[in-house]
């Protein structure tokens, strides 16, 4: 195990308002690009936390050349990104934690966006840059039953983490799963924020890896999570759309 940052000599404890984590393994080729970028978002408001999975490619090294401008950061092994994450969720010492990739960007709308952080029941989220085009979405509890708010979009309570851990059954959605249980955790409310938060790219480790067992449990996670109304109205929407598919099919055999 290795561990650096500016926390490690200066013990004074501090509450920022925002801590930004961000989960790496063998990531030097553009890690540097992404320190450059995220860096200039630190303030007495925002501190940086990094956990780094014992990367072998120099990924480290780099950890210990920026060491006096990262707030925390420990190399050590983890079980995966939703592992790694739950332990990063340990060194925060924000009142919201915001989780971003390393091969993400962050946009100025990331320090419009703190200022909208007020209440600590309330999920903020903003907006993204996803494939080219502005994902701005506002969601209904409907929504996540088809479809996830990006993480890079999302500022969660500290408190969420006193409640929960991802899945890490889940090896790609646990992000997902979590949404779906604070959506309906009456103990928290979401709030969109309309800022312009990062550039989200869908080329990392989801882009090339299923999870099976999200899929296999997402219809009960739906009732229990979403309530039965929700799962009910998703069966018949998949329904309607396989009837489709199989409409168009005979038409072609035609």
């Amino acid at each position: 195990m290795k561990e650096g940052g500016i926390r490690i000599n200066n013990a004074e404890r501090v509450m920022p308002k925002v801590t930004i984590i961000t989960v790496t393994y063998n990531v030097a080729l553009f890690f540097e690009d992404f320190l450059k970028n995220v860096l200039p978002y630190r303030s007495p408001n925002v501190e940086l936390v990094i956990l780094d999975g014992c990367s072998t490619d120099g990924t480290v090294n780099i950890l210990q050349q920026y060491n006096n401008q990262i707030d925390y950061w420990r190399s050590e092994p983890d079980q995966g990104i939703y592992d790694a994450m739950n332990h990063a969720t340990q060194y925060a010492r924000g009142q919201w934690l915001y989780f971003i990739g390393a091969d993400d960007h962050l946009l100025p709308g990331f320090n419009k966006a703190l200022e909208y952080l007020i209440k600590s029941n309330s999920v903020y989220y903003g907006k993204v840059v996803f494939k080219g085009e502005v994902f701005d979405k506002q969601f209904k509890r409907y929504d996540f039953a088809k479809i996830n708010i990006c993480h890079q979009s999302i500022f969660y309570p500290a408190s969420v983490f006193t409640h929960y851990q991802y899945n890490t059954a889940y090896k790609v959605f646990a992000d997902h799963y979590l949404n779906m249980c604070c959506f309906s955790d009456k103990r928290y409310q979401w709030q969109f924020v309309d800022e312009l938060i990062a550039v989200y790219d869908p080329r990392g480790y989801s882009s090339s890896t299923k999870d099976l067992t999200f899929e296999q449990d997402y219809q009960r996670n739906l009732r229990m999570q979403l309530g039965w109304w929700i799962y009910l109205r998703y069966r018949f929407r998949k329904l309607k759309h396989l009837g489709k598919k199989r409409v168009t099919h005979a038409k072609s055999i035609i």
